[in-house]
């Protein structure tokens, strides 16, 4: 976001019914096609769920992008080994500087990242992330296609690896 640019003016409803942490500052907003607000904040973005907005930190946030032809913001995010990611999507008409807000706020966590050959060119991905605010590091695991976690062996190597790329940055 430009130094020059102000944050967005939100109604005072939206901003109390987000119950912003003291301190956390709305960088961006835009509307969803089906007329909800989607929030960008410091910290977090806030999506519509249901009757209210749900709250991803940007650690919580493997990958972000904006499909411009289908009109789409889409979020995947992180997953506990294994499990499969939550990727959730939204319609926007217009997402204004919602879309730099989320790429950069995303970036912004990212420590490490650092990709693990398991299985000739196969392996993992390695991402150590910092919620804003916080001093230590989230650890996340991304599997490549073609790679079992469930076999003990690989599983072995996961935690390997983890170790390993979790030392080159002295935790």
């Amino acid at each position: 976001m430009p130094l020059w640019s102000r944050a967005p003016r939100v109604p005072t409803e939206l901003r109390d019914a987000l119950q912003l942490a003291n301190g956390e500052r709305i960088l961006a907003t835009a509307t969803s096609a089906d007329g909800s607000a989607i929030v960008a904040t410091d910290r977090a973005l806030f999506v519509p769920a249901r009757s209210t907005h749900r709250r991803i930190g940007w650690e919580e946030v493997d990958k972000a992008g904006w499909d411009r032809d289908d009109g789409l913001l889409w979020v995947l995010e992180t997953a506990p080994l294994g499990s499969r990611p939550h990727r959730f999507t939204v319609r926007v008409d217009e997402p204004g500087q919602v879309v730099d807000a989320v790429r950069e706020r995303v970036n912004a966590t990212v420590v490490i990242s650092q990709h693990v050959p398991l299985v000739e060119d196969r392996g993992i991905r390695v991402v150590g992330r910092r919620a804003p605010g916080q001093d230590s590091l989230s650890w996340t695991v991304a599997v490549d296609q073609g790679i079992d976690v469930g076999d003990p062996d690989v599983r072995s190597a996961v935690e390997r690896a983890v170790r390993e790329v979790r030392y080159s940055v002295g935790e």
